[in-house]
């Protein structure tokens, strides 16, 4: 997967998660639990990632990310990464951590 880079406005506040959907390559993506974003030190800050269209051999064509930005301005990178944390979202009525990629 080629890395993204995120820009954020500055009408946001800090620690509020914040949404952006980014397009993918046909076979470029298909799991994402293999991706993190990192804040401008590098450092990977909460996130999770789901598919929002596919193309026809199942990889995501748009994907929609939450991510906690903290009190970093950016730019955040999207890259192929492991998550360390528990996911920011997840059904009611569903265990942690069993909704990654699912909300």
């Amino acid at each position: 997967m080629k890395r993204r880079t995120i820009l954020l406005t500055e009408m946001r506040s800090a620690h509020v998660p914040t949404r952006v959907s980014i397009p993918f390559d046909q076979g470029e993506v298909k799991d994402f639990e293999k991706l993190v974003i990192r804040d401008s030190s590098g450092r990977t800050v909460p996130s999770q990632g789901r598919s929002l269209l596919d193309w026809k051999d199942g990889s995501a064509k748009w994907g929609l990310f939450v991510f906690d930005p903290g009190q970093d301005e950016g730019p955040f990178k999207l890259e192929e990464g492991k998550a360390k944390a528990e996911p920011l979202l997840q059904e009611a009525g569903t265990s942690t951590g069993s909704t990654r990629g699912r909300w």
